[in-house]
């Protein structure tokens, strides 16, 4: 099973998700873009994993004190990659968010699993392979959406999987914060 632990959104924060992606998707191109109901905040990617190593990962999870808190979004970027970039939606890094990130990382080395040093930039992938129009103004975009904030009391545990051909995540964990 292909694994990774994340954070969801709220219902009322993926409408304003799918207006930032409709923006960036309206000023593209070309772009692969994410389906909706797939965006997410990956904490920790886990990649390929035996079904009998899930329990070793919620024992994982279940150690992680952090209480509920806030997240800021807002903010869109560009990953530069050739042949097209990968479309980012920020994500603040806050105390408890760090915290969240390091306990998990602890606890799944504790258990075999190698630390996932792609959090370096928190942030919410709209899409990929982006190529933007030349006359695209990204800042008139990120004005019109401005921040928003979204109050995060669990984590999932994900699998990620192909079904006639579309990306579908099913969460397999909730851990309550």
């Amino acid at each position: 099973m292909r694994l990774f632990i994340a954070i969801a959104f709220s219902p009322a924060l993926h409408d304003w998700l799918a207006e930032a992606q409709a923006g960036l998707r309206f000023g593209a191109e070309y772009g692969n873009f994410s389906r909706p109901e797939n965006l997410h905040l990956t904490l920790h990617f886990l990649g390929e994993v035996p079904g009998g190593r899930v329990s070793s990962i919620r024992g994982a999870m279940e150690r992680v004190t952090v209480p509920p808190f806030p997240l800021t979004l807002g903010g869109i970027g560009l990953f530069r990659r050739e042949g097209g970039d990968i479309g980012w939606l920020g994500i603040e890094k806050s105390a408890a968010l760090v915290s969240l990130h390091a306990q998990l990382a602890k606890n799944l080395r504790a258990v075999g699993f190698p630390a996932d040093t792609r959090f370096d930039t928190p942030h919410l992938t709209l899409g990929r392979e982006i190529i933007l129009r030349e006359d695209f103004k990204k800042a008139n975009l990120e004005k019109s959406l401005g921040t928003r904030q979204d109050q995060i009391g669990s984590i999932l545990l994900m699998k990620s999987e192909r079904v006639q051909r579309i990306l579908r995540y099913t969460p397999l964990f909730e851990k309550r914060l």
